[in-house]
């Protein structure tokens, strides 16, 4: 028999409330989705439709990453994030969730893979 409280129940509830407290921040109607492999080798930035005013992100980590709890880096000012586990930018790991919040901090949305020769898929779904 199951005790009470249940942590899987209780990390679900969690889960499930993030989401919709997501989905009130962003309002508004869906106007595009992407799906982007981001690696180490290059800066990756968002094919943002004209509508979009903000958005939300999920990583999908390369399954055989040696810290799944970082896989890339990101930046909102333009610049751009570096590699490696001392590198530059905001860390988000694998089933990590991102929401940005202005067309300005899309347009200057950059992310990199942090560990050298692992490819990560990052979906995107904008809101107008």
């Amino acid at each position: 028999m199951a005790k009470f409280p249940d942590k899987n129940l209780s990390t679900s509830l969690l889960n499930t409330q993030g989401e919709f407290l997501r989905a009130l921040a962003l309002g508004g109607d869906c106007v595009d989705y992407e799906k982007l492999s981001v690696g180490d080798q290059a800066v990756v930035t968002l094919n943002v439709p004209a509508s979009a005013q903000k958005a939300i992100l999920t990583v999908i980590g390369d399954a055989t990453a040696a810290n799944s709890d970082r896989v890339i880096h990101f930046r909102e000012d333009g610049n751009n994030p570096t590699t490696g586990t001392s590198g530059e930018g905001m860390p988000i790991g694998d089933n990590g969730t991102y929401t940005i919040l202005s067309a300005d901090n899309l347009a200057n949305f950059k992310m990199i893979g942090i560990e050298a020769g692992k490819t990560h898929s990052v979906r995107v779904q904008y809101y107008a």
